[in-house]
C-alpha cells in the first residue's frame, strides 16, 4: 500500500479541494483505501460511507490492462462513478500519477470518445452531467471494454483499459444507494 507520510498528504490535498469543490473527489479515495467494506460485481465494486449529512456511494472499477510510458511508482489506477442525487451521478478518472492540467483524459467506449476535465492533479470528471449520461448509457449498451488515455505532468502517457464486466449490477446497487 502508500505509505504515510503520502497517504496522509494525499487525503489532506483531496479533503481541501473537496470542501471547496465537490465532495464526490474524496469519497473516490475513501474508496480506493477502504474497499474491504465494499460489494463485488464482476470487476466493479461497491463502497458507501456514512457522512454527518449522507451516504456517500460510489462504484469503482480497476484497469485490467495498462500500456504506457508512466514511471514505476504509479500508484493504482482507477475509474469511479458517484452518485451525487437521484438519479445524477458523476464519473471520473484516477490515473494513479499527477496529470498534465493542459490535456484532457478521453475516455473511449463503443468507438465514441469522451474528453475528462483535469481539475486535480490525479483526478479527472466528465464537464457535465449531460455527458455523464451519454457515458453511462454508452457503457449500458455494452461492450466489453472502455480506454482512458491520461497525460503526465513529466511527459509521460498511458493507456488503461477497464472492464465492463459487472458494470450494470454495480450499477443497480448504486442507483439503491440513499442520499
Amino acid at each position: 500500500m502508500m505509505d504515510s507520510f503520502l497517504l496522509n498528504a494525499i487525503v489532506k490535498q483531496l479533503l481541501q479541494h473537496a470542501i471547496k469543490t465537490f465532495t464526490f473527489v474524496a469519497v473516490a479515495f475513501l474508496a480506493k483505501v477502504a474497499m474491504a467494506s465494499g460489494a463485488n460485481f464482476g470487476d466493479w465494486s461497491y463502497y458507501t460511507h456514512p457522512n454527518q449529512h449522507e451516504n456517500l456511494c460510489i462504484i469503482y472499477t480497476n484497469p485490467i490492462m495498462s500500456k504506457g510510458d508512466i514511471k514505476d511508482d504509479r500508484l493504482t489506477a482507477y475509474l469511479y462513478l458517484i452518485k451525487k442525487g437521484h438519479d445524477q451521478f458523476s464519473l471520473g478518472v484516477f490515473p494513479g500519477f499527477m496529470q498534465d492540467p493542459n490535456k484532457e483524459v478521453v475516455l473511449k467506449v463503443n468507438n465514441r470518445s469522451y474528453a475528462l476535465k483535469v481539475e486535480m492533479p490525479n483526478y479527472s470528471w466528465s464537464y457535465s452531467s449531460a455527458e455523464d449520461v451519454s457515458l453511462i448509457n454508452e457503457m449500458l449498451m455494452g461492450g466489453k471494454f472502455l480506454t482512458a488515455h491520461s497525460y503526465a505532468l513529466d511527459g509521460g502517457a498511458t493507456l488503461d483499459y477497464y472492464s465492463l464486466k459487472g458494470f450494470v449490477p454495480a450499477l443497480k446497487k448504486l442507483e439503491k444507494c440513499n442520499k
